[in-house]
Protein backbone atom coordinates (compact mmCIF):
# COMPACT_ATOMS: atom_id res chain seq x y z
CA UNK A 1 0.00 0.00 0.00
CA UNK A 2 1.60 3.43 -1.44
CA UNK A 3 -0.05 6.66 -0.40
CA UNK A 4 -2.24 7.07 -2.97
CA UNK A 5 -2.80 3.54 -4.17
CA UNK A 6 -2.21 -0.35 -3.90
CA UNK A 7 -1.24 -3.29 -5.34
CA UNK A 8 -2.69 -6.53 -5.02
CA UNK A 9 -1.15 -10.01 -6.92
CA UNK A 10 -3.91 -11.96 -6.47
CA UNK A 11 -5.51 -15.12 -8.21
CA UNK A 12 -9.49 -15.17 -9.53
CA UNK A 13 -10.57 -19.02 -9.96
CA UNK A 14 -14.14 -17.82 -9.82
CA UNK A 15 -13.87 -14.46 -11.76
CA UNK A 16 -15.15 -12.54 -9.62
CA UNK A 17 -12.22 -10.00 -8.66
CA UNK A 18 -14.66 -7.65 -9.85
CA UNK A 19 -16.76 -7.66 -7.29
CA UNK A 20 -14.24 -7.98 -4.43
CA UNK A 21 -12.49 -5.13 -6.00
CA UNK A 22 -16.01 -3.17 -5.54
CA UNK A 23 -16.80 -4.68 -1.87
CA UNK A 24 -12.70 -3.76 -1.07
CA UNK A 25 -12.76 -0.29 -2.40
CA UNK A 26 -16.08 0.39 -0.78
CA UNK A 27 -15.21 -0.54 2.72
CA UNK A 28 -11.32 1.10 2.42
CA UNK A 29 -12.87 4.21 0.66
CA UNK A 30 -15.66 4.70 3.21
CA UNK A 31 -12.97 3.95 6.33
CA UNK A 32 -10.50 6.37 5.03
CA UNK A 33 -13.22 9.14 4.66
CA UNK A 34 -14.25 7.91 8.07
CA UNK A 35 -10.12 8.68 9.52
CA UNK A 36 -10.18 12.01 8.04
CA UNK A 37 -13.70 13.58 8.61
CA UNK A 38 -13.80 14.12 4.84
CA UNK A 39 -16.73 13.89 2.12
CA UNK A 40 -13.73 13.72 -1.18
CA UNK A 41 -14.03 10.60 -3.17
CA UNK A 42 -11.04 8.85 -2.82
CA UNK A 43 -10.64 6.85 -6.02
CA UNK A 44 -11.45 8.46 -8.95
CA UNK A 45 -12.08 5.89 -11.26
CA UNK A 46 -12.31 1.93 -11.44
CA UNK A 47 -9.40 0.00 -10.97
CA UNK A 48 -7.05 -1.98 -13.54
CA UNK A 49 -6.12 -5.43 -13.94
CA UNK A 50 -3.08 -6.67 -15.92
CA UNK A 51 -3.01 -10.52 -16.64
CA UNK A 52 0.45 -12.56 -15.50
CA UNK A 53 0.70 -15.20 -17.83
CA UNK A 54 3.87 -16.92 -16.88
CA UNK A 55 5.79 -17.89 -13.57
CA UNK A 56 8.79 -15.88 -14.42
CA UNK A 57 6.19 -12.65 -14.97
CA UNK A 58 4.56 -13.16 -11.89
CA UNK A 59 7.97 -13.45 -9.33
CA UNK A 60 9.60 -10.20 -11.62
CA UNK A 61 5.67 -8.64 -10.54
CA UNK A 62 5.95 -9.96 -7.01
CA UNK A 63 9.84 -8.06 -6.58
CA UNK A 64 8.37 -4.95 -8.46
CA UNK A 65 5.95 -4.69 -5.60
CA UNK A 66 7.98 -5.06 -2.61
CA UNK A 67 10.26 -2.75 -3.76
CA UNK A 68 7.73 -0.10 -4.76
CA UNK A 69 8.91 2.51 -1.91
CA UNK A 70 12.68 1.82 -2.86
CA UNK A 71 11.62 3.04 -6.95
CA UNK A 72 9.80 5.94 -4.98
CA UNK A 73 12.57 7.06 -3.52
CA UNK A 74 10.47 7.20 0.20
CA UNK A 75 13.44 4.90 2.25
CA UNK A 76 16.54 2.99 1.29
CA UNK A 77 15.19 -0.46 2.36
CA UNK A 78 11.78 -1.54 1.86
CA UNK A 79 11.96 -3.11 5.54
CA UNK A 80 12.25 0.54 6.74
CA UNK A 81 8.84 1.46 4.93
CA UNK A 82 6.06 2.42 7.72
CA UNK A 83 3.34 1.82 5.07
CA UNK A 84 1.26 -2.01 5.20
CA UNK A 85 3.24 -4.46 2.95
CA UNK A 86 3.27 -8.49 2.71
CA UNK A 87 7.69 -7.86 2.87
CA UNK A 88 7.16 -9.52 6.18
CA UNK A 89 4.96 -11.67 5.82
CA UNK A 90 6.88 -13.47 2.96
CA UNK A 91 10.30 -13.76 4.88
CA UNK A 92 8.76 -14.80 8.01
CA UNK A 93 6.10 -17.01 6.65
CA UNK A 94 3.61 -16.36 9.20
CA UNK A 95 -0.32 -15.79 8.44
CA UNK A 96 -1.42 -11.78 8.20
CA UNK A 97 -3.93 -11.30 11.02
CA UNK A 98 -6.50 -8.56 11.05
CA UNK A 99 -8.57 -6.49 13.01
CA UNK A 100 -12.61 -6.00 12.24
CA UNK A 101 -14.85 -4.27 13.79
CA UNK A 102 -18.48 -4.53 13.21
CA UNK A 103 -19.09 -0.99 13.05
CA UNK A 104 -23.01 -1.47 13.35
CA UNK A 105 -22.53 -3.10 16.94
CA UNK A 106 -20.21 -0.37 18.09
CA UNK A 107 -22.23 2.12 16.96
CA UNK A 108 -25.15 0.57 18.71
CA UNK A 109 -23.68 -0.23 21.98
CA UNK A 110 -21.80 3.28 22.23
CA UNK A 111 -25.24 5.03 22.46
CA UNK A 112 -26.48 3.00 25.16
CA UNK A 113 -23.00 2.82 27.17
CA UNK A 114 -20.68 5.79 26.32
CA UNK A 115 -18.13 3.58 27.80
CA UNK A 116 -18.30 0.49 25.84
CA UNK A 117 -15.15 -1.66 25.37
CA UNK A 118 -15.15 -1.37 21.72
CA UNK A 119 -13.02 -4.42 21.72
CA UNK A 120 -15.83 -6.15 22.26
CA UNK A 121 -17.03 -5.61 18.88
CA UNK A 122 -14.13 -6.45 17.04
CA UNK A 123 -13.12 -10.18 15.58
CA UNK A 124 -9.62 -10.71 14.32
CA UNK A 125 -8.81 -13.55 11.41
CA UNK A 126 -5.87 -14.40 9.87
CA UNK A 127 -4.64 -14.84 5.72
CA UNK A 128 -1.99 -17.30 5.01
CA UNK A 129 -0.20 -15.90 1.29
CA UNK A 130 -0.31 -18.46 -1.49
CA UNK A 131 3.44 -18.72 -2.86
CA UNK A 132 3.90 -18.24 -6.42
CA UNK A 133 3.62 -21.14 -8.85
CA UNK A 134 7.45 -20.84 -9.04
CA UNK A 135 8.75 -20.85 -5.79
CA UNK A 136 5.68 -23.14 -4.29
CA UNK A 137 7.91 -26.56 -4.53
CA UNK A 138 10.52 -24.78 -2.73
CA UNK A 139 10.73 -24.64 1.57
CA UNK A 140 9.68 -21.30 3.38
CA UNK A 141 12.90 -20.73 4.07
CA UNK A 142 14.41 -20.71 0.11
CA UNK A 143 11.61 -18.70 -0.56
CA UNK A 144 12.69 -16.25 1.33
CA UNK A 145 16.37 -16.20 0.53
CA UNK A 146 15.19 -16.32 -2.94
CA UNK A 147 12.89 -12.95 -2.59
CA UNK A 148 15.72 -11.68 -0.23
CA UNK A 149 18.30 -11.71 -2.81
CA UNK A 150 16.31 -10.62 -5.66
CA UNK A 151 15.06 -7.84 -3.77
CA UNK A 152 17.99 -6.69 -2.73
CA UNK A 153 19.79 -6.87 -5.83
CA UNK A 154 16.69 -4.62 -7.33
CA UNK A 155 16.82 -1.74 -4.64
CA UNK A 156 21.38 -1.97 -5.81
CA UNK A 157 20.30 -1.26 -9.26
CA UNK A 158 17.34 1.63 -7.91
CA UNK A 159 20.00 3.23 -5.61
CA UNK A 160 22.29 3.09 -7.86
CA UNK A 161 20.31 4.85 -10.75
CA UNK A 162 19.34 7.51 -8.11
CA UNK A 163 22.75 8.72 -7.83
CA UNK A 164 23.39 11.14 -4.79
CA UNK A 165 19.36 12.05 -5.01
CA UNK A 166 18.58 11.08 -1.52
CA UNK A 167 15.34 8.98 -0.21
CA UNK A 168 12.35 10.73 1.95
CA UNK A 169 12.80 8.57 4.86
CA UNK A 170 10.49 7.11 7.21
CA UNK A 171 9.61 9.64 9.76
CA UNK A 172 9.46 12.56 7.12
CA UNK A 173 6.78 10.23 5.06
CA UNK A 174 4.63 9.73 8.10
CA UNK A 175 4.22 13.45 8.56
CA UNK A 176 2.98 14.25 4.74
CA UNK A 177 -0.46 15.64 4.47
CA UNK A 178 -2.55 12.65 3.23
CA UNK A 179 -4.08 14.69 0.52
CA UNK A 180 -0.33 16.13 -0.89
CA UNK A 181 0.43 15.00 -4.15
CA UNK A 182 3.32 15.30 -6.65
CA UNK A 183 3.72 18.83 -8.78
CA UNK A 184 3.98 16.07 -12.25
CA UNK A 185 2.50 12.53 -11.83
CA UNK A 186 4.11 10.03 -14.36
CA UNK A 187 1.16 8.50 -15.81
CA UNK A 188 1.62 5.36 -18.23
CA UNK A 189 -0.76 3.46 -20.48
CA UNK A 190 -1.51 -0.02 -18.50
CA UNK A 191 -1.25 -2.68 -20.66
CA UNK A 192 -3.82 -5.76 -20.69
CA UNK A 193 -1.36 -8.53 -19.91
CA UNK A 194 2.34 -9.32 -19.60
CA UNK A 195 4.51 -11.99 -20.34
CA UNK A 196 8.37 -13.12 -21.58
CA UNK A 197 6.30 -15.01 -24.34
CA UNK A 198 5.14 -13.08 -27.22
CA UNK A 199 2.77 -16.41 -28.34
CA UNK A 200 1.00 -15.91 -25.17
CA UNK A 201 0.60 -12.17 -25.39
CA UNK A 202 -0.86 -12.87 -28.79
CA UNK A 203 -2.85 -15.52 -27.45
CA UNK A 204 -4.38 -13.46 -24.95
CA UNK A 205 -4.91 -10.78 -27.30
CA UNK A 206 -6.97 -12.76 -29.31
CA UNK A 207 -9.32 -14.21 -26.49
CA UNK A 208 -10.18 -11.26 -25.33
CA UNK A 209 -11.06 -9.88 -28.71
CA UNK A 210 -13.45 -13.01 -28.79
CA UNK A 211 -15.10 -12.21 -26.08
CA UNK A 212 -15.63 -8.12 -26.06
CA UNK A 213 -17.22 -9.07 -30.05
CA UNK A 214 -19.29 -12.02 -27.89
CA UNK A 215 -20.26 -9.17 -25.37
CA UNK A 216 -21.15 -6.80 -27.79
CA UNK A 217 -23.26 -9.31 -30.05
CA UNK A 218 -25.24 -10.15 -26.50
CA UNK A 219 -25.64 -6.71 -25.93
CA UNK A 220 -26.93 -6.15 -29.17
CA UNK A 221 -29.44 -8.81 -28.79
CA UNK A 222 -30.13 -7.90 -25.24
CA UNK A 223 -31.13 -4.16 -26.79
CA UNK A 224 -33.34 -5.61 -29.61
CA UNK A 225 -37.10 -5.52 -28.71
CA UNK A 226 -37.65 -7.95 -31.41
CA UNK A 227 -35.65 -10.67 -29.58
CA UNK A 228 -37.09 -14.08 -29.19
CA UNK A 229 -35.57 -14.83 -26.38
CA UNK A 230 -33.14 -13.05 -23.07
CA UNK A 231 -29.79 -12.37 -24.15
CA UNK A 232 -26.36 -14.78 -22.87
CA UNK A 233 -23.29 -13.01 -22.23
CA UNK A 234 -20.08 -14.62 -21.84
CA UNK A 235 -19.07 -16.47 -18.82
CA UNK A 236 -17.35 -13.84 -16.01
CA UNK A 237 -18.55 -10.75 -18.16
CA UNK A 238 -20.95 -8.56 -16.11
CA UNK A 239 -24.32 -7.63 -18.00
CA UNK A 240 -25.59 -4.16 -18.02
CA UNK A 241 -27.30 -2.86 -15.25
CA UNK A 242 -26.05 -5.38 -12.85
CA UNK A 243 -23.57 -5.38 -10.30
CA UNK A 244 -22.74 -9.23 -10.16
CA UNK A 245 -20.51 -11.41 -13.13
CA UNK A 246 -22.50 -14.36 -14.97
CA UNK A 247 -21.10 -17.02 -12.86
CA UNK A 248 -18.36 -20.12 -13.93
CA UNK A 249 -20.67 -23.44 -15.19
CA UNK A 250 -21.13 -25.77 -12.18
CA UNK A 251 -20.96 -23.03 -9.57
CA UNK A 252 -24.37 -22.48 -8.93
CA UNK A 253 -27.32 -20.34 -10.72
CA UNK A 254 -25.86 -16.80 -10.70
CA UNK A 255 -27.65 -13.94 -9.07
CA UNK A 256 -27.56 -10.76 -10.91
CA UNK A 257 -28.50 -7.92 -8.51
CA UNK A 258 -29.00 -4.69 -10.50
CA UNK A 259 -31.69 -2.87 -11.83
CA UNK A 260 -32.91 -5.55 -14.05
CA UNK A 261 -33.97 -9.08 -13.50
CA UNK A 262 -32.07 -12.20 -13.90
CA UNK A 263 -31.72 -13.39 -17.39
CA UNK A 264 -32.42 -16.73 -18.43
CA UNK A 265 -29.24 -17.83 -20.37
CA UNK A 266 -31.19 -19.04 -23.62
CA UNK A 267 -29.58 -17.10 -25.80
CA UNK A 268 -25.92 -18.05 -27.30
CA UNK A 269 -23.70 -16.55 -29.86
CA UNK A 270 -23.66 -19.02 -32.61
CA UNK A 271 -19.79 -17.57 -33.27
CA UNK A 272 -18.82 -17.83 -29.75
CA UNK A 273 -19.01 -20.73 -27.54
CA UNK A 274 -18.49 -18.81 -24.12
CA UNK A 275 -16.33 -16.25 -21.96
CA UNK A 276 -13.81 -19.22 -21.01
CA UNK A 277 -10.89 -20.80 -22.64
CA UNK A 278 -7.96 -23.11 -21.10
CA UNK A 279 -4.43 -22.31 -22.38
CA UNK A 280 -1.67 -23.71 -21.36
CA UNK A 281 -3.40 -24.56 -17.71
CA UNK A 282 -4.83 -21.33 -17.05
CA UNK A 283 -8.38 -20.38 -17.26
CA UNK A 284 -9.17 -16.58 -18.62
CA UNK A 285 -12.40 -14.77 -18.80
CA UNK A 286 -13.09 -10.75 -19.07
CA UNK A 287 -14.45 -9.33 -16.60
CA UNK A 288 -16.28 -5.69 -17.96
CA UNK A 289 -14.75 -5.99 -22.12
CA UNK A 290 -16.30 -2.26 -22.18
CA UNK A 291 -13.66 -1.46 -19.54
CA UNK A 292 -11.18 -3.76 -20.76
CA UNK A 293 -10.54 -5.06 -17.13
CA UNK A 294 -9.81 -8.62 -17.38
CA UNK A 295 -9.14 -11.60 -14.63
CA UNK A 296 -6.97 -14.76 -15.01
CA UNK A 297 -5.45 -16.62 -11.84
CA UNK A 298 -2.50 -14.54 -11.40
CA UNK A 299 -3.54 -10.66 -11.83
CA UNK A 300 -1.85 -7.31 -11.10
CA UNK A 301 -4.76 -5.08 -9.67
CA UNK A 302 -4.24 -1.49 -8.81
CA UNK A 303 -6.91 1.17 -8.84
CA UNK A 304 -6.73 4.07 -9.51
CA UNK A 305 -4.57 7.41 -7.48
CA UNK A 306 -6.44 8.11 -4.26
CA UNK A 307 -7.49 11.91 -3.61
Amino acid sequence: FMGNHFHLLCRAPRMNLGEFMRDFQSWLATKLQQHWKTTSQIFSRRYSAVDLLDDATAFDKLIYLLANPCAAALVQNPKDYPGLSSLPYHLDDQPICGRWVTQEKLTRNLKRNKDYDPELAASYHSIRLTPLPSLEPKSAEQRASTITQELAATCAALHKKRGKKGVLGARRLQRLDPKSRPKAPKFTPCPTCLSTQQAKKDAHKAHRQAVTASYYRARSHDRNPQRQGPAHYPVGTTPPGHQKCVAVAGSGTPTLRGCRGVRDPDFRDPDFTGGMTQRTGTTTTSARPSLSTWIVPLTLARPSSAW
